[in-house]
């Protein structure tokens, strides 16, 4: 049943980047409509998939824990002018 999940998984996402790509080469534009339709349908994917897998879900915490670190340190400044976004976010004069 896993096995079936994580290849139901790469085929849908790997449908979605490729019509958000293709989209993207068309247009320069992707349509929020495509993640609002991918977004619920990978959730309960991965829902099902920690639901039936032990220590999937820790595997998961983990690695949002470091993924999320850099983008934590990118949108937080000292700096007062720009203190949501820090130095990233500054135009240049």
């Amino acid at each position: 049943m896993f096995l079936e999940l994580e290849v139901l998984s790469l085929i849908l996402c790997a449908s979605f980047l490729t019509l958000g790509a293709w989209s993207d080469l068309k247009t320069r534009e992707v349509s929020n409509r495509l993640w609002i339709v991918s977004l619920p349908i990978a959730t309960v994917i991965t829902a099902i998939k920690v639901d039936i897998s032990q220590g999937l879900l820790t595997s998961y915490a983990i690695s949002m824990a470091l993924n999320l670190q850099p983008v934590v340190l990118i949108t937080v400044s000292e700096d007062d002018e720009y203190p949501r976004w820090g130095k990233l976010h500054k135009r240049a004069p």
